[in-house]
């Protein structure tokens, strides 16, 4: 991971401050799209570049700077000048994403969330919704089902919310407001009150979820009370 800090810990905290994006569902995001690394560029060739993988129209239009330039910025900069603004704009059309998986819907096809609300809905295939680019995008749907559902990126962003790096950097954030306790990345809300909404069970004692973490305990980005209950 390359990111100043604690000036990018900051940079997100600014951020939520001003679209009510949380720090774990962007981390997660931005984490899948670039690794977190304000120097890449899209490997496809594609004009996207950054920590956000902006176009470079847009990050022209924001800052004023070539490509070049831009990838010489620190991953603060990147996230306060250019990455800020672009989803401020859409949570002014859309609302604030109340989880990782929304978020990523909103910086991979926006105006899929008035189409595609939940997490079996259809983004985009071959023949719907192409400005969404299915073709493009096609990694996404990993089981090769010829459409793209929010469920989809959720799992994308399961096994980046599983790193230990990006546990690491969510931690490294929330340090900066201790007094804040993360959500599940991926899907919003506490880990517990997740497995219930998105597995379908009761979170009970013995349930699934209670022995998983009572054996391996809960993950860092879980809130305190779970983690202090499982530690």
């Amino acid at each position: 991971m390359t990111l100043d800090m604690p000036a990018s810990a900051d940079a997100f905290w600014s951020i939520y401050d001003s679209t009510g994006i949380r720090p774990e569902f962007l981390i997660v995001v931005l984490a899948n799209e670039s690794g977190l690394n304000p120097s890449v560029a899209n490997g496809a060739g594609a004009p996207y570049v950054g920590i956000g993988q902006n176009s470079t129209a847009f990050i022209q239009a924001q800052t004023g700077m070539d490509q070049a330039t831009y990838l010489q910025q620190p991953a603060s900069f990147q996230l306060t000048h250019v990455v800020l603004p672009y989803f401020k704009s859409n949570v002014a059309k859309y609302g604030t994403p109340k989880s990782g998986w929304q978020l990523y819907q909103m910086e991979y096809c926006p105006a899929s969330l008035t189409w595609a609300p939940g997490l079996d809905d259809v983004i985009t295939s071959p023949t719907q919704h192409t400005d969404c680019a299915y073709s493009a995008n096609a990694s996404f749907d990993v089981g090769h089902k010829g459409y793209i559902t929010p469920r989809d990126l959720a799992k994308v962003l399961t096994v980046q919310a599983a790193k230990p790096s990006v546990q690491a950097v969510i931690s490294a954030v929330y340090a900066r407001r201790p007094w804040l306790s993360p959500e599940d990345p991926v899907y919003g809300a506490t880990l517990l009150s997740t497995v219930a909404r998105y597995a379908g069970i009761t979170v009970v004692a013995g349930s699934a979820a209670v022995i998983f973490m009572s054996v391996f305990g809960a993950p860092a980005w879980a809130p305190r009370s779970i983690r202090r209950a499982f530690s």
